[in-house]
């Protein structure tokens, strides 16, 4: 009888407290969700700030000017494309003269320089233009057809995507504070250093102008893209930028040309 009693208060207890627990325990949700105190608050901002970062900040680039890179620190930079070498395939004079060559080079030097190697998607749309422009000349059929299916091969290719190759580039630094134009004229004089030792062992180099340089930096941190900006730029995209201090962005038509090739490949 006594134990009846306790559980019969017990159950009058819990039915009485239940719809107080309840209404407490959703105004403590409701306040951690929409009620934050000035700590959350403080935090949030924070965190958005850190997300709202540029990209410019993140490149440590603020502006490139005729092929130079121009730092926040307001160093300046060169990037030279080095092409490759068949070494394994040289004979043992050959190899002993490259060597001779690289070493000297690596004597000469008095300036800082970085190697920076990456792979890269296949882009063959300057050797398709190229194609595209002969089939304007008077050719044989046979020559026709042979142009359009490599057009059609390299199209395939570049679409898709599983091709890459590695390029390597030598990226030379001025780490004083300096005009631009004496800036440039020295790191022209130290390209120069380099592109004619580097041109006596048969390696091809090329210095990269402006376009280069950003097309570089886009495919870096989009390396599924094979969208370069410059060709945004050669298309009339520039009238749809936004020129902010001198800082061309180009943003807008970037991302509407990576919607369209997405809206391609869902439609493939």
């Amino acid at each position: 009888m006594i134990i009846g009693s306790i559980f019969f208060v017990l159950t009058l207890i819990v039915v009485i407290a239940t719809p107080f627990i309840l209404k407490y325990q959703k105004q403590k949700m409701l306040g951690g969700k929409y009620g934050k105190s000035d700590k959350g608050d403080n935090e949030d901002t924070k965190k958005s700030k850190k997300k709202s970062r540029n990209l410019q900040d993140i490149w440590n680039v603020k502006d490139i000017q005729d092929g130079v890179i121009i730092t926040d620190d307001d160093y300046y930079r060169m990037i030279i494309r080095i092409g490759s070498l068949d070494y394994y395939l040289m004979s043992e004079g050959e190899q002993t003269s490259v060597e001779d060559v690289l070493i000297s080079l690596a004597i000469s030097l008095n300036f800082p320089i970085q190697t920076f190697t990456t792979t890269e998607l296949v882009d063959t749309k300057n050797s398709m233009t190229t194609m595209y422009n002969r089939l304007n000349e008077p050719l044989t059929d046979q020559m026709r057809s042979y142009i359009i299916n490599s057009i059609e091969y390299l199209d395939e290719m570049m679409q898709n995507r599983s091709v890459h190759i590695r390029r390597s580039y030598i990226v030379i630094s001025i780490n004083e504070v300096e005009s631009l134009q004496k800036a440039t004229a020295e790191l022209y004089r130290r390209a120069e250093t380099i592109l004619s030792q580097l041109s006596r062992c048969g390696i091809k180099c090329e210095m990269l102008n402006s376009e280069g340089i950003t097309n570089l930096l886009y495919r870096v941190f989009n390396r599924s893209r094979t969208t370069n900006p410059s060709d945004l730029v050669a298309a009339g995209g520039t009238k749809l930028y936004k020129n902010m201090g001198g800082r061309v962005t180009f943003a807008e038509q970037t991302v509407q040309s990576e919607q369209s090739e997405e809206t391609k490949e869902q439609a493939n």
